[in-house]
Parts: structure tokens; sequence; C-alpha cells
């Protein structure tokens, strides 16, 4: 918990640096957005229309080769 005479100069951005003996141990920064939030806001990122699961395909999956040949092929392409 916050002592209640520093809480307002954290809300206002100060950057507090916290000593001991005269050495930095540690600093004390107002908590940021997450990055999530960040791009949100700034318009990089939108959020979700709909809510639950995604929908899913209805009917077979037609493809010219067998699923298991494909996921071969993909593994062997895969690098390490």
């Amino acid at each position: 918990m916050v002592a209640p005479t520093c809480a307002p100069r954290i809300r206002s951005t100060f950057h507090i640096d916290i000593t001991e003996r005269g050495t930095v141990i540690a600093h004390l920064v107002p908590a940021q957005e997450s990055p999530l939030a960040e791009m949100i806001s700034s318009g990089k990122l939108h959020p979700a229309t709909i809510s639950g699961p995604a929908p899913r395909l209805s009917g077979p999956i037609k493809t010219e080769q067998e699923a298991g040949q494909v996921l071969r092929e993909l593994r062997d392409n895969e690098r390490y």
C-alpha cells in the first residue's frame, strides 16, 4: 500500500527513486496501461465486435492430399 502522501505524486507521473544509503535500489513510476490497451487506444488494434467462440467451418474440408501427408511436409519444413 502506498502512503497517502505519495499517491498524488505518483499519479501525476512523477518518477521517484528509492535509495538506500545514497544508492538507487528501485524506481517508483506510475502503472502503465497493458500493451493491449495501449494498442487499442492508439488505433493500432481494434477490439473484437462479436463475442463467443470463433465460428467453425461447416462440412468437410476437401484437399488433394491426406492430412497426415500435409502435416509431415509442414514438420519437415520447420526450422530448429
